[in-house]
């Protein structure tokens, strides 16, 4: 997918097919946009995570996931 906008069920998917919780997948989402990597901030309702969209890549997020992938990011989803 490179650079296109997950929705939310193929985020929520994606992560749980490798054992990674709703609060990690959070934390995770918040994390990379705090760092400029994708373009979306998981909502957050009192404790809980909501609307796991992080949007694209951003520049220095194709940046980061081309050096995690060593340059084939065709099939990634998210960076991490």
């Amino acid at each position: 997918m490179g650079n296109a906008n997950p929705n939310e069920r193929v985020v929520i998917t994606y992560a749980a097919k490798r054992s990674v919780s709703k609060q990690e997948l959070g934390n995770i989402e918040l994390l990379l946009f705090q760092a400029n990597f994708i373009t979306r901030c998981p909502n957050r309702i009192e404790d809980r995570f909501v609307n796991f969209t992080p949007g694209a890549l951003t520049p220095d997020g194709i940046v980061l996931a081309r050096k995690l992938s060593n340059g084939d990011c065709s099939s990634l989803i998210i960076a991490l």
